[in-house]
């Protein structure tokens, strides 16, 4: 098949969970069919690096991402959907979608996380697919107090499922991260196309060949601070969580990898134990240099790329349910679980004191992640439900723009 990738993320370097999912995908696609990648991008990247990562593209065309210092537009109001797609709309994108689908006769067209729907459903491709559809955040929103932000989240979560069930109506497979969002999508957006779950996964054997001497008492969090949830995770770590284990392991230290700007790090409760190592190209040697992994996630939604990351790099991860929401993990199986801060802390302290504990801990996650989170595999069953798309009789209202 001759497919259109439309993409939020420019996917190389692949150095966050939404662009090594775009990434896998493309690499799993290209294998056996002809890709052509359009996507959003906030800096010139090269795509060189797409040959080295063994992703074989047709073509790479790219636009850039639109300025969130727009000025505001009446045009909101009367959008009954998320406020973002007026907001953030890009005609430049659209613009470039429809000339490459004039041009190119392609057989079917993926939209890759809610933001690309747009750009897709009035596309004379009749084969259309929404990739990575995540609705969980919104949905968590509704258990705030009304008077404290609760009654905008139920005015933008009404917007969100009517724009999503008008919207998917164009779609022949929408997929989701998880079983939750699956879940969450079914009941409440309950849209007339097939629906799959396509978990985030982790490259295994990339994994298995990094070689690191974990360090003794080091704890790491592998995530950008200019992302709210990581902030807001680190922010209560190091106030309410770490002083505690330092009171009884005073050597332990805790470093933060990825952007880290200095007005965000003045911004956090100030400790000596806290290093910033700023962006890393790759992380894994410094997850794997690490006793624990550390992710105290309190908000977001989807599945956390950085704990499948450090599983499959044999370091044991502390976590809470927000975390691990999203991944079939037990409590004491392949991972310890804490939401109080007192339990969290008590974790890490048994896992820094007892060897035994982290070995069994790491073996075990390594088996898990390779049975069930590895990209070759999950690729592979995101190709074989594109090429049963290709099987399907067209629906005449797939070829109704929205």
């Amino acid at each position: 098949m001759k497919i259109l990738f439309l993409s939020r993320w420019f996917p190389f370097p692949s150095d966050n969970g939404s662009r090594q999912r775009v990434a896998a995908l493309l690499r799993a696609l290209s294998g056996r069919h002809e890709v052509h990648l359009l996507s959003f991008t906030q800096h010139d990247h090269p795509y060189a690096c797409a040959a080295k990562d063994g992703i074989d593209l047709e073509k790479v065309h790219t636009v850039s991402y639109p300025s969130s210092g727009r000025p505001w537009s009446p045009a909101e109001l009367f959008f009954d959907g998320p406020r973002s797609v007026v907001r953030r709309h890009s005609r430049s994108m659209q613009e470039c979608a429809r000339y490459l689908a004039e041009r190119h006769s392609f057989d079917l067209v993926i939209a890759s996380e809610i933001d690309m729907i747009p750009y897709v459903i009035d596309l004379p491709i009749v084969r259309r697919v929404s990739d990575g559809l995540e609705i969980g955040v919104y949905h968590d929103a509704l258990r705030r107090p009304w008077l404290n932000g609760g009654l905008r989240a139920r005015l933008r979560w009404g917007r969100l499922t009517r724009y999503l069930r008008r919207s998917l109506q164009a779609f022949m497979l929408c997929t989701t991260v998880s079983e939750r969002e699956h879940r969450l999508i079914d009941r409440t957006v309950a849209p007339s196309c097939a629906l799959a779950v396509t978990p985030n996964g982790v490259d295994v054997a990339a994994c298995e060949a990094v070689r690191a001497t974990p360090q003794p008492d080091t704890m790491i969090y592998a995530g950008a601070l200019t992302y709210a949830p990581n902030f807001d995770a680190m922010s209560y770590f190091i106030s309410s969580i770490l002083p505690r284990i330092r009171a009884e392991r005073p050597a332990v230290r805790l470093r933060i990898t990825g952007l880290a700007p200095a007005d965000i790090q003045a911004r956090l409760p100030q400790d000596p134990a806290v290093e910033f190592t700023g962006y890393l190209a790759d992380v894994r040697t410094a997850v794997a240099s690490s006793w624990v992994s550390v992710v105290p996630l309190r908000i977001g939604s989807g599945t956390r790329l950085k704990i499948l990351e450090s599983m499959a790099l044999g370091v044991p991860v502390i976590t809470t349910s927000k975390g691990a929401e999203g991944l079939q993990l037990r409590h004491g199986a392949a991972a310890l679980v804490g939401d109080d801060p007192d339990l969290f802390a008590d974790h890490v302290l048994e896992v820094l004191a007892n060897r035994d504990l982290r070995n069994a801990l790491a073996a075990r996650a390594r088996r898990i992640v390779a049975d069930r989170y590895d990209w070759q595999a999950i690729g592979d069953s995101f190709v074989r439900r594109i090429d049963e798309l290709q099987k399907r009789p067209e629906s005449p209202h797939l070829h109704r723009a929205v």
